[in-house]
């Protein structure tokens, strides 16, 4: 396995893994562009970098040449062109036109039809440094114009997919860069330990190692990609940071933030005593968007979707526009499902089919998302947490969050790993929920968003499957 680090006894030991010159060369480029569009103030209806998240420094994936293209020709004032952001939010992940239409719903995950050169961003600042630029501003017209000519069902397939390419870099990034295997946690015992929870904190202790010494905490700053390994060679936490692109971020929260001004969000925090929401932002409360679930506390009944999707018309109607919206979130929560869990991928695509022949309304709302596999989804608003297990899922099941907002100092915190993710507006984080004990408290400031995707064992139980997960791997090309 490829680590950047190991955390042996508490400790970190072994050398970091220098930057690729690629990943060094994409990491400079990013950055260079993030501080441009901080002094960027031209109007929110011309394209620009402008977004919450475009001051960080921390990605080596870039959102992709044509933008960056595009956002040069901006900087040195040579392109002004009054298209609307949406037009423009996903240009960079569009694909070859040999790409085919989307299938007929089976297709969960690209299989990278349009590729995944990793050296076409060196292409493009060699290219862009010996051109032109009234070749490039023609190029840039030209690619604004084919884009708006494409139907909007075109636009969406080909956004989708550019995401699912972001997946597979972040995720390569996350191996080959950002690693650490946590020797104090052994994710086996841990499931089998799961009804005693004295037992099961004895086996996230290392035997042998000395309890009297302090475990020196392990933190995932937002700087790269990240992957948490247990000692016995499973992922624990996979940590992506800005993983659709600052206007992919853009997009998916105007979408949340509509449904969440229109739908009646739950305060009182019922199903989880260990919860609560500063609420001197603009919007809190949670609401539940699941497409097919088991409502808590009745494993027994027969699923329903979630009644605040239904509750009017107008609701139900602002629902469907957020389903829509969220289709290139899903398109990347999937594809970097398969490339980090195979084997769990595969079983939940057995549990969405069984859902879709079972159950009509799940055709209905498959057809507004057709890269979701998830059948469980919240978005919440304002909402911290104290330390607890997601019961409902699945032992080995994983719990997906992206984060979105304009919060300062939050952090997700996983007590028995000794490990801190330190979020920003735009992260996502996959973990396992209902072994690994999780808090997101207070932060100090801003407000702070997520939505979250999960699936519970009263599904998987209703569809005759049994959750499990592929160990951890060397990432490979494939």
């Amino acid at each position: 396995m490829v680590r950047s680090g190991r955390v042996t006894g508490g400790r970190v030991t072994g050398t970091v893994t220098p930057p690729t010159p690629t990943a060094i060369s994409i990491h400079a480029r990013s950055d260079a562009l993030r501080s441009d569009s901080k002094t960027s103030q031209q109007s929110s209806h011309t394209y620009n970098l402008r977004s919450k998240v475009s001051g960080r420094k921390h990605n080596l994936v870039d959102e992709g040449g044509d933008v960056s293209i595009l956002h040069r020709l901006q900087k040195s004032h040579h392109l002004n062109l009054a298209i609307p952001v949406e037009l423009l939010s996903d240009l960079s992940d569009t694909p070859d036109e040999t790409d085919e239409e989307c299938g007929d719903g089976k297709d969960y995950v690209d299989d990278d039809r349009g590729g995944d050169d990793d050296d076409d961003d060196d292409d493009d600042d060699e290219w862009i440094n010996t051109c032109q630029t009234p070749d490039l501003l023609e190029l840039a017209k030209e690619k604004v114009e084919a884009w708006k000519g494409k139907s909007e069902r075109r636009q969406q397939v080909e956004i989708c997919m550019g995401k699912q390419r972001l997946a597979k870099k972040s995720v390569k990034a996350a191996c080959l860069q950002g690693t650490v295997q946590l020797e104090i946690f052994e994710l086996r015992k841990a499931v089998e330990a799961s009804g005693s929870k004295a037992k099961r904190h004895r086996t996230t202790v290392k035997s042998g190692h000395n309890r009297n010494e302090e475990i020196k905490e392990t933190i995932f700053d937002g700087k790269i990609p990240r992957r948490a390994v247990s000692k016995d060679n499973f992922d624990v936490v996979w940590h992506f940071p800005n993983a659709i692109g600052s206007l992919g971020t853009e997009h998916v929260a105007k979408g949340c933030e509509d449904w969440g001004s229109t739908a009646k969000r739950n305060r009182k925090v019922a199903n989880d005593k260990k919860a609560g929401y500063k609420k001197d932002g603009s919007l809190w409360g949670t609401t539940r968007f699941a497409n097919l679930w088991h409502s808590i506390g009745h494993p027994h009944d027969d699923p329903v979707t979630a009644a605040d999707i239904l509750r009017t018309g107008k609701i139900w109607e602002a629902a469907c526009s957020c389903m829509s919206q969220l289709q290139g979130l899903s398109a990347f929560i999937t594809r970097a499902l398969e490339l980090i869990d195979p084997e769990q991928c595969r079983l939940l695509k057995r549990v969405h089919d069984f859902r879709l022949r079972r159950f009509k309304s799940q055709v209905a709302l498959a057809a507004l998302d057709r890269y979701l596999i998830h059948e469980g989804r919240e978005i919440v608003f304002n909402r911290y947490s104290l330390p607890h297990r997601d019961g409902p899922d699945p032992h080995w099941g994983w719990a997906i969050i992206y984060y979105f907002g304009d919060f300062e100092g939050a952090y997700l915190e996983f007590p028995e790993l000794k490990l801190k993710v330190h979020l920003h507006p735009g992260d996502m984080v996959f973990f396992r929920g209902r072994d690994l004990l999780h808090q997101a408290r207070l932060w100090t400031g801003g407000n702070r968003h997520f939505v979250i995707h999960f699936t519970h064992k009263s599904m998987w139980d209703l569809a005759g499957e049994v959750c499990a997960s592929s160990p951890s791997k060397v990432w490979t090309e494939s």
